[in-house]
């Protein structure tokens, strides 16, 4: 009896483990990774329109866009996010990620 219960106990310690080193891989439940896709967006936009990439007018379109996901993630967040919240969210990052690279290579330059 004392062998299953150790092994029992050893068992919900690794599961325990595996479940914490999973929600650190996936942005820890809270936003993380939404948080680190919100800021990679960002710095394309603004590395678009240092190269040139994106006009100022392209930028404040994508800015005004990023705004709201963000307006909708503080939103959703007061309460924790849910899964399918969560998966909202990242739809729209998706949508966002896609328009960027659109306007980045839609042979649009800024004209100095």
């Amino acid at each position: 009896m004392k062998l299953v219960t150790t092994v029992f106990a050893s068992l919900v310690l690794i599961a325990g483990f595996s479940i914490a080193a999973s929600a650190q891989r996936n942005g820890g439940g809270n936003g993380g990774n939404i948080n680190a896709r919100e800021r990679r967006q960002e710095r394309r936009i603004r590395n678009g329109v240092n190269n040139g990439s994106l006009t100022p007018k392209e930028a404040a379109e994508l800015q005004k866009k990023e705004e709201k996901v963000r307006e909708l993630k503080q939103k959703l967040q007061e309460n924790g996010l849910t899964p399918k919240e969560r998966k909202r969210i990242e739809k729209q990052l998706d949508k966002l990620n896609k328009e960027i690279w659109k306007l980045e290579h839609n042979n649009q330059r800024r004209t100095n």
